[in-house]
């Protein structure tokens, strides 16, 4: 043990820092403390925020860290097994008890260096160095004597602890220039061990050690017809993939343009079309001839709106994050397809036919969305066919959007604009004035402008000066303030 004065560390007495003054003299307790400080809340924030465990390896493949494998050569070897390291150098660690410890490569358990003191020497397989090895602590155990007349459950469970290093055990830890020892050094050690049943050891049991701490990494179901262990037989408890990151969930925020996908837009979009649908059922129920066929509709309906729901609940709580949010609007997606699928077949033919090839249309345009991974625009489709539904339906107009545009063709485009105008013309008076070419209904200059030049010249000539007439503030949705302003303005 080292020379310390006194150990003033209390972690009931909630001290977060030591606080070094002027004319107050440094002792060796108040050096101690500060590290027991920092110490205690790393290893209580990862013990409790964190857990036991083995990290993800980066590329997603599975992590064998301290897994528990069969020997190659078992039936020359009885009764052991290998411990493996992960083929990623960086992921090959486990948490236990708030304390890190690594694996560098694969081991026989009978081969530890910690297990007994007449282990055949491996170096570099343990944070142990191989010149301490015969100096350090070994805690040694005397073999486990397994019934030999029935089956039993063995657990195989990895041993945790700290233990003071000096001078004398690591001469590097001696100040040659001036012949006195710098100070001790605490070093992490770990061992895997192996006891008869299926709990780990607790205060009481004659394996128990104080401040060690035990993590389970596998089960053997131990046969004694059996002189070999195999892989048939072990079960693997550990907890991999322990990542803080899947845990935590950035809020959503992408931004193109005026258009911008957070998760408040986000709630709404599901939302909406979770509404829709109950409000409007009996549309298509009055369209469809049995009750069996009825009941198809409600079916796919309800699958569409609980889908909805959880996406809502999610995004209101701010637990969908920009990794989900692709995979979610393709699951609902999906389940429009499967209801418009099924409405399809059910329904009474030539009814709700124009509703049924729009919608198609739109769920097309979506799954191009889907193969190109362009979330912005399967955002904004499925916001257009929420807005197009209650057109559908004659519903009172909801606001539409600028992206509706870009979903139409040139010349369909170029009439909504010239409708578009018209219906505004108060406001765009002096827009339309300034553009000379604007002289006949509808305007057939528009016809040869490529998609991309239609939406430049809408967001440059018609957009960008209603929004500056009309004084949107920054905080308000630009596309819903736009027109819901000119709908109220002009019916």
């Amino acid at each position: 043990m080292g020379n310390f004065s006194r150990n003033t560390f209390n972690q009931l007495k909630h001290y977060v820092s030591v606080r070094l003054q002027q004319g107050v003299p440094l002792v060796d307790a108040d050096w101690n403390e500060q590290d027991d400080i920092r110490r205690f809340e790393l290893r209580s924030f990862l013990k409790w925020f964190v857990g036991d465990g083995i990290p993800a390896n980066s590329d997603g493949t599975p992590n064998d860290a301290f897994k528990i494998v069969e020997r190659p050569d078992r039936n020359k070897n009885t009764n052991d097994f290998l411990i493996l390291a992960s083929n990623n150098p960086n992921a090959s660690r486990c948490l236990v008890d708030g304390m890190e410890v690594s694996i560098i490569k694969d081991i026989a358990f009978t081969e530890q260096p910690l297990l007994n003191p007449h282990a055949p020497k491996h170096p570099n397989v343990t944070p142990i160095d191989e010149k301490l090895k015969e100096k350090a602590p070994i805690v040694d155990f005397p073999n486990l004597v397994l019934p030999t007349d029935r089956k039993s459950d063995v657990l195989v469970y990895l041993d945790v602890w700290e233990w003071e290093v000096n001078s004398e055990i690591d001469q590097d830890l001696e100040n040659v220039a001036i012949g006195v020892p710098t100070c001790v050094r605490l070093k992490r050690a770990w061992v895997v061990r192996i006891r008869e049943g299926q709990e780990l050891p607790k205060s009481g049991n004659s394996d128990y050690l104080e401040n060690h701490s035990y993590y389970a990494l596998a089960k053997i179901n131990y046969d004694p017809r059996h002189n070999s262990i195999a892989q048939g037989n072990i079960t693997d408890l550990r907890k991999t993939g322990l990542t803080v990151t899947r845990l935590l969930k950035v809020p959503v925020y992408l931004e193109r343009g005026i258009d911008i996908v957070d998760n408040v837009h986000l709630a709404e979009l599901f939302s909406t079309l979770r509404s829709m649908f109950p409000y409007r059922i009996e549309a298509f129920l009055d369209n469809i001839s049995t009750e069996t066929e009825k009941n198809i509709i409600r079916s796919a309906i309800q699958h569409l709106s609980q889908t909805c729901s959880i996406a809502e609940f999610q995004s209101k709580n701010n637990s969908l994050s920009l990794p989900d949010v692709f995979p979610m609007l393709v699951a609902i997606f999906k389940a429009q397809s499967e209801f418009l699928s099924a409405l399809r077949k059910h329904i009474i033919p030539g009814k709700l036919e124009n509703f049924i090839n729009e919608y198609q249309r739109l769920l097309e345009t979506i799954e191009i969305s889907i193969d190109r991974g362009n979330l912005v625009d399967l955002y904004l489709i499925q916001r257009d066919i929420n807005y197009a539904f209650n057109i559908w339906f004659g519903d009172s107009v909801s606001p539409p959007v600028v992206n509706n545009i870009k979903l139409q063709s040139n010349m369909e485009g170029a009439s909504f604009l010239w409708e578009l105008g018209k219906a505004t013309s108060v406001i765009l008076e002096q827009v339309i004035s300034g553009v000379p070419e604007i002289k006949e209904d509808p305007p057939g200059f528009l016809y040869s402008l490529s998609k991309d030049e239609f939406i430049k010249i809408f967001e440059k000539k018609i957009l960008r000066p209603i929004i500056q007439s009309i004084k949107v503030t920054a905080t308000e949705p630009l596309d819903r303030i736009f027109f819901t302003r000119i709908f109220s303005s002009n019916n």
